[in-house]
């Protein structure tokens, strides 16, 4: 199994098939990072886990919601999760990589770091939270 503590930077290879362009993201739980295929130069977003990996539950729960993801398809709501591939011992699940709107974010977090968003945005966002 891969370390807990696994972590690439930008311009790393990942199991020679994924190059990183850039950490999206890092939390408590696992990375999302931006990458191009080697073969093909598509662009993903590939997630993992930093902790758990030893942990057999743990991945095999990863794998299944990871599946479950990948089952429902294409959503407006939803970012689409199209595989999962396990590289050197740890999973990653490869999705469409969400470019940032006219704004510069993506994502509610970075919304946020600009200021609360006003009532009506707000709300505008929870019902596409509820159709997702």
């Amino acid at each position: 199994m891969a370390s807990d503590t696994t972590f690439f930077d930008a311009g790393a290879i990942i199991g020679g098939k994924y190059t990183v362009d850039r950490v999206l993201g890092k939390g408590g739980f696992g990375v999302v990072y931006q990458v191009r295929n080697v073969n093909d130069g598509r662009v993903y977003a590939l997630k993992t886990y930093l902790k758990g990996s030893g942990d057999r539950k743990a991945i095999a729960r990863f794998r299944q919601e990871s599946e479950i993801w990948i089952a429902l398809g294409a959503h407006p709501n939803l970012v689409q999760a199209f595989f999962v591939d396990e590289i050197d011992g740890r999973l990653y699940v490869g999705m469409e990589m969400i470019s940032a709107g006219r704004s510069g974010h993506n994502d509610i977090d970075g919304f946020i770091k600009n200021g609360l968003p006003n009532l009506s945005t707000v709300l505008k966002w929870a019902v596409q939270i509820c159709y997702g």
